[in-house]
């Protein structure tokens, strides 16, 4: 059962979706919110002269204000963003830790997340608070493949409904499955097991699997077995809308070859494209 939830807080304007969605999981079992406010002073160092260098405020903010102004002005905006955290917590009646670090975002995600059994983050996190989200989602990719902990990638809305947990046979869809039921999160909402495949006995013995073991832990699944030739990102986003799902888990990456296709090309969709919080264990 879910006992802590790490939030990474990289802006006030990810951060409000982020706790919201922690509140929400969180209240039935109690559980910690552990919001991680970063200055990426790696990446800080890395873009911004060490004295300024001329442009204007507001036009040329990377450039203009110098690598000790840039940190100041850093260290301000986690702070604020700790401090809504820790607001919204107390308003809600949850449990809450703050934490402020000064380093590499993945490094320090990872290192925290050893204490947490989850870990949330806003899809396009980039943790250096500029003008543009230029760093897209490499800090949330590197996160996926290194963390000791699951990964919720959070679009900008978190609507409540059905899981459906995406299963194709492979170690990593297990892996996803277990460390989902795990956080007793399946027990609250109704859960669907959804595999697709161009060969239709192979779709049925792989939800008949996930849908055996959830049973085994009094989680009561659909199986929907889909026979497709089309791209399986494709199916599985088309019933993520059709079931009105507010959750979606799967395995990420690993797999050479064969698989490369599902938890390569399709995890790196689902980032993207996912409209619904997209649960991810490698």
């Amino acid at each position: 059962m879910l006992g802590s939830m790490l939030i990474g807080l990289d802006s006030t304007r990810h951060g409000a979706t982020l706790v919201e969605l922690g509140i929400r999981w969180g209240r039935p079992f109690g559980a910690t919110l552990v919001g991680l406010g970063i200055v990426d002073e790696p990446g800080i160092r890395a873009i911004e002269p060490l004295w300024p260098v001329g442009g204007k405020p507001g036009v040329d903010p990377v450039y203009y204000m110098g690598y000790h102004a840039r940190m100041a002005d850093v260290d301000r905006q986690v702070g604020q963003c700790l401090e809504q955290f820790a607001a919204r917590c107390g308003e809600a009646g949850t449990a809450h830790v703050e934490v402020k670090a000064i380093g590499s975002p993945s490094d320090l995600i990872e290192r925290e997340a050893q204490s947490c059994d989850l870990i949330l983050m806003a899809r396009g996190s980039h943790f250096r608070f500029t003008a543009q989200d230029d760093e897209g989602d490499e800090t949330l990719k590197r996160v996926l493949k290194n963390a000791p902990r699951p990964l919720v990638v959070v679009p900008g809305t978190c609507p409540e409904g059905p899981v459906v947990i995406a299963c194709d046979g492979s170690l990593q869809a297990a892996r996803a499955l277990a460390a989902f039921q795990a956080t007793g999160l399946g027990e609250s909402s109704p859960v669907y097991v959804v595999s697709v495949s161009s060969n239709s006995g192979d779709a049925a013995r792989h939800t008949e699997r996930a849908r055996q073991f959830l049973g085994y832990h009094k989680i009561e699944a659909i199986p929907l077995a889909l026979e497709s030739s089309v791209e399986p990102g494709t199916v599985i986003l088309e019933q993520v809308g059709r079931l009105g799902a507010g959750l979606l888990v799967m395995g990420a990456y690993g797999q050479p070859m064969l698989r490369e296709f599902f938890l390569g090309s399709v995890t790196r969709r689902m980032l993207t494209e996912c409209p619904v919080p997209l649960f991810l264990w490698h």
